[in-house]
């Protein structure tokens, strides 16, 4: 009784670094104990696989026992990942975004600038953080050709800034047969319609990146200004918000 045991060490109820799991990695020192993990797991996943452990100064996440996670129950379903409110549980740096190659007028967003407007409102923000790279500023000039009729279309375009004009033409004949045929220039027809896009028209080019069917008309710059253009992923994820869909 005169010796009174050793107090317990700063947070000895947790663990350190976690990357036992092939997909995910827990960072314990992250922990804030929001609890957002656990109503994932318990409540939306019914799981029931992570729960605090230790009390007060040790209090801290664990999986079943405290065991590392890939020892646990954890099925991997990422449930928690997306819940909670810091890097205390995130994807393995396995792998990182392919970019496009950029040109002068062009560079890409961080996840900080998407969060901030508010057609991203409502995104999660490490969704947007493990995408960066699929959303790039482009700036254009009066003149410029945005895309053409018939090019491939793997992405959309956000309207920031500027007018456009849209020019969709009659299908192509078929190549002509003689060998004269060839090498005969074919004049282009006339436009069977024409309309001009603006900012309040907030998107063009989604049904190209939807199906991967190739552009369905040419867009031309008619002033300077702005597109954001958007990924499949990044565009499938905001027309999942019910604030966008419609307008999309």
């Amino acid at each position: 009784l005169s010796n009174p045991p050793p107090p317990a060490e700063p947070l000895a109820g947790r663990r350190g670094l976690d990357d036992s799991s092939p997909v995910f990695q827990v960072d314990h020192s992250a922990c804030i104990l929001c609890d957002r993990c656990i109503r994932a797991c318990g409540e939306v996943k019914d799981n029931h696989i992570i729960g605090r452990t230790g009390k007060g100064a040790t209090a801290g996440i664990g999986f079943d026992l405290n065991d590392p996670m890939a020892e646990s129950g954890c099925v991997q379903c990422g449930e928690c990942m997306i819940s909670v409110s810091t890097t205390a549980i995130s994807f393995k740096p396995v792998a990182k975004v392919k970019r496009s190659s950029l040109g002068a007028s062009s560079e890409v967003l961080p996840a900080g600038e998407l969060l901030a407007d508010p057609i991203f409102t409502g995104i999660p923000p490490k969704f947007l953080l493990w995408q960066q790279g699929l959303v790039v500023r482009r700036r254009f000039r009066a003149g410029e050709v945005l895309c053409r009729q018939g090019d491939p279309g793997n992405t959309a375009f956000l309207i920031k800034g500027g007018r456009l004009q849209v020019k969709v033409y009659p299908p192509s004949p078929p190549p002509s047969q003689s060998l004269l045929g060839v090498f005969l220039p074919h004049n282009r027809p006339e436009p069977v319609l024409q309309v001009e896009l603006t900012p309040a028209n907030l998107i063009f080019g989604e049904m190209a990146c939807l199906s991967a069917l190739p552009r369905s008309a040419d867009v031309v710059a008619m002033e300077n200004g702005e597109v954001w253009e958007l990924r499949r992923n990044v565009l499938d994820r905001l027309m999942r918000l019910p604030s966008q869909r419609r307008g999309i």
